[in-house]
């Protein structure tokens, strides 16, 4: 037999509930779980990576020696991730930090190189092990096209500045629409970077390739300081 125990209060008591099971039932749907996550890691459509706290990569799915046209899993452990990455280690830090702080990370967009100079869009989830000898990352992967990435997020068009600037159409010139959209742009690429690194101005600063103090410009145009605020 085997007792399962769950401690909880009623009544401002605090009670054991006990639940006994067969042991070996219990060790069979353990296999099965057990069998069914190598199987999926295996035959899964999804690209699986299994990371170093430090980025390192120990294992890699056959989806992902696919997205990344990887001639085989030996040639991929070992390596850091960061070589998959089209921004390299800034991806790699961004995507580590956040992880390590929270314990995952949703839905982050970005590019990963293949072998063949190509790159591909991709959309990532992490999330990580801290509870085992060797912390370790592990990371969902799924390909979309660049239509998926780049497309205005729910909640964006009701943006009051995307609003305004359709608006525009038919009283304004192009060139002055063109503008108007192009501070828009800047500043939810900025609003973005800033949440991406859970408001570390360094941080964005390299995400977004400029400097510290063209970023400080950049939040103090735009209203942003607050929200940035250390």
């Amino acid at each position: 037999m085997t007792v399962t125990a769950t401690l909880f209060r009623a009544a401002g008591d605090r009670l054991l509930l006990c639940r006994l099971g067969e042991a070996e039932a219990r060790r069979t749907r353990v296999d099965d779980t057990v069998e069914l996550s190598e199987r999926l890691f295996l035959k899964g459509i999804d690209a699986m990576v299994f990371l170093d706290a430090d980025g390192t990569i120990r294992a890699a799915n056959d989806a992902f020696l696919y997205l990344t046209d990887a001639g085989s899993a030996a040639l991929v452990q070992g390596r850091s991730f960061a070589d998959f990455l089209s921004r390299g280690a800034i991806d790699l830090n961004v995507l580590l930090d956040n992880v390590k702080r929270i314990g995952h990370l949703r839905h982050y967009v970005t590019r990963l190189n293949t072998d063949f100079s190509g790159q591909v869009t991709v959309e990532l989830s992490a999330t990580l092990f801290h509870d085992r000898a060797t912390p370790t990352i592990a990371l969902v992967i799924r390909d979309s096209n660049l239509a998926d990435a780049t497309r205005i997020m729910p909640g964006m068009a009701s943006n009051e500045g995307l609003r305004n600037v359709m608006q525009m159409v038919g009283y304004a010139t192009l060139r002055d629409i063109v503008s108007e959209t192009t501070e828009i742009i800047e500043k939810m690429c900025i609003e973005t970077a800033l949440e991406l690194t859970g408001n570390n101005r360094v941080a964005a600063a390299e995400l977004l390739s400029l400097s510290r103090q063209s970023l400080y410009v950049k939040l103090r145009k735009f209203g942003l300081l607050s929200k940035d605020a250390e």
